[in-house]
């Protein structure tokens, strides 16, 4: 039961962990 309410969740943790990351990428890049 709990996977079930969780697997839909996953994608999007995902993209925005991946979100995430590529601002504080863009930010250093940006600051460098």
């Amino acid at each position: 039961m709990i996977l079930i309410a969780i697997l839909p969740i996953i994608p999007a943790v995902i993209i925005l962990a991946y979100a995430g990351i590529c601002m504080i990428h863009d930010s250093a890049k940006a600051d460098a």
